[in-house]
């Protein structure tokens, strides 16, 4: 029985030993009341814990294992689910079949140390493993707030530094050659490279972009939408930053994306599909309704 706060206890009974890895099995419970009272419920917990058999079979492991295998995870509702996405991503990938059947209880630095170095030696970049360690370091604390763990051992790990990547920016003429190159094969594609060199936007930016954030006659570009991709659905929303900012266009910009626009209602007037109200600037649709997927801008929406 462990006094966490005044009036709060953290009461804790053994249940026997995990038959795979042959550690303690403690059941856990916050109970909040006089020290007397806590007492009178870490008896009958010993008591309840004593009256049931907790003992597995092999291959029968608890439900709260490791913290990756708890089923309390990151499996909300709501706007902030495409978020998770990468973390899940991350989570299935690597950190599950490396240590979701490790028992909280075994689950140290050095074991988080090891992985570290064998997801480097399995040719993860310095830059990508570190990515991890928050991932494992949100779960632990949450073990920590349940009362599973006393410590988080992420506390005590050594994740390698991240090494960030040598950036590689295309010179100008090796800009207009990459332009001049896509613009034959896929003209949307060339509009893109267009924007993203000119304006540093980010790819789900660069796809909400509508032609009525465009101003030829200004010179200007006004990035204020994103979009991201949820359960194979796009969605539109403010930017990252839930700012909006307005971008000045060079005379070659501006030409560029003048050419782009003839280009986009020749199409539409060809194939006799009227522009929407406020066509998408990148769109492999006639009418230009249905922006390029920001996952895949090279690739042609369907």
């Amino acid at each position: 029985m462990t006094e966490r706060g005044t009036g709060t206890w953290r009461l804790r009974a053994y249940a026997g030993r995990d038959p795979l890895t042959g550690s303690p099995i403690q059941e856990h419970r916050i109970f909040k009341g006089s020290e007397m009272a806590a007492g009178k419920a870490l008896a009958a917990l010993v008591t309840e814990v004593e009256s049931r058999d907790l003992r597995q079979e092999p291959g029968q492991r608890r439900p709260a294992a490791g913290p990756v295998a708890c089923p309390r995870r990151c499996d909300g509702q709501g706007p902030a689910q495409d978020g998770l996405r990468v973390p899940r991503r991350k989570i299935e990938g690597r950190i599950r079949p490396a240590l979701g059947d490790v028992a909280l209880a075994q689950l140290d630095a050095g074991t988080l140390d090891a992985w570290h170095q064998q997801w480097l030696a399995l040719g993860l970049s310095p830059s990508t493993v570190p990515v991890y360690h928050p991932i494992l370091s949100a779960a632990c604390q949450q073990a920590v707030r349940w009362a599973m763990l006393d410590r988080a051992p992420t506390e005590l790990a050594s994740p390698p530094s991240p090494k960030p990547p040598t950036m590689r920016v295309p010179t100008p003429a090796q800009l207009a050659e990459l332009i001049q190159a896509a613009e034959p094969a896929d003209r949307v594609l060339a509009a893109a490279i267009v924007l993203a060199a000119l304006t540093g936007a980010r790819r789900g930016e660069l796809v909400a972009l509508r032609w009525s954030d465009v101003d030829l006659e200004l010179g200007t570009v006004t990035i204020e939408r994103g979009i991201t991709v949820v359960g194979r659905q796009a969605v539109e929303r403010l930017t990252k930053t839930h700012q909006s900012r307005r971008v000045a266009l060079d005379d070659l910009g501006v030409g560029l994306l003048r050419r782009h626009w003839r280009f986009v209602t020749s199409r539409s007037e060809l194939v006799e599909s009227p522009l929407v109200e406020d066509p998408y600037v990148l769109s492999y649709q006639a009418h230009s309704g249905i922006s390029v997927n920001p996952d895949t801008p090279i690739e042609r929406a369907v």
